[in-house]
């Protein structure tokens, strides 16, 4: 087989993660690092820019997370002014 050959015809290969359900076999390991094809695919991934969705999905969850932390905080804060008996305990003279 031609290593210039597309992925569609490369056949009777093993990429990282493949699982063999039953059955016994032996393999040669002919290409590693940076020649395999994943790295290949990996390092032409990475050089994308992410497109404006992209960007402002990640925008939109890191505001959910600060409102989440912000929102967390209050009610801790006032569980804790009010002696909730759920933040801390509590032992009220009257139980």
């Amino acid at each position: 087989m031609q290593a210039d050959a597309p992925l569609s015809d490369k056949v009777n290969c093993l990429w990282q993660g493949t699982s063999v359900v039953s059955g016994a076999g032996n393999a040669v390991v002919v290409n590693t690092a940076a020649t395999l094809f994943l790295d290949k695919w990996h390092t032409a991934s990475a050089k994308t820019q992410a497109t404006a969705f992209e960007r402002d999905i990640k925008h939109f969850g890191y505001f959910l997370m600060q409102i989440t932390i912000v929102l967390s905080i209050i009610i801790l804060s006032v569980n804790i002014y009010f002696k909730s008996p759920y933040s801390i305990p509590y032992y009220s003279p009257w139980q």
